[in-house]
């Protein structure tokens, strides 16, 4: 079993964004992930939310809706560790376009 460490990172705007989806055959562990406002002065308000690509129309579940995120600053959104399995995905959205940026830490298991 092969396993493999990325770090992905994505512009997150007004619109749902998928930040990672986790590979057939394949368990993935969020380590980190931690959303960055990076507008000088505005706060947004940051969604991240996680679902099963095989559905027609996804349950979403969320992990942090709406957190108020003051200017120029971070949060890591996930306390200690989350599995994923196979297909399923992270999506993330704010309230301001390209108002924050995502980094997610996996480690991918192949199965």
């Amino acid at each position: 079993m092969a396993e493999t460490f990325k770090t992905i990172g994505a512009v997150i705007g007004d619109t749902g964004s998928s930040v990672y989806e986790c590979p057939a055959s394949t368990v993935a562990i969020v380590l980190a992930a931690q959303a960055t406002n990076v507008l000088q002065e505005d706060s947004v308000e940051f969604t991240l939310s996680w679902g099963d690509a095989s559905e027609a129309e996804p349950d979403m579940t969320h992990l942090v809706y709406q957190l108020p995120l003051p200017a120029q600053s971070s949060v890591n959104c996930v306390s200690g560790k989350m599995t994923l399995a196979a297909g399923y995905f992270i999506e993330a959205q704010c309230d301001a376009v390209d108002g924050s940026h995502m980094t997610l830490t996996v480690l991918e298991i192949d199965q």
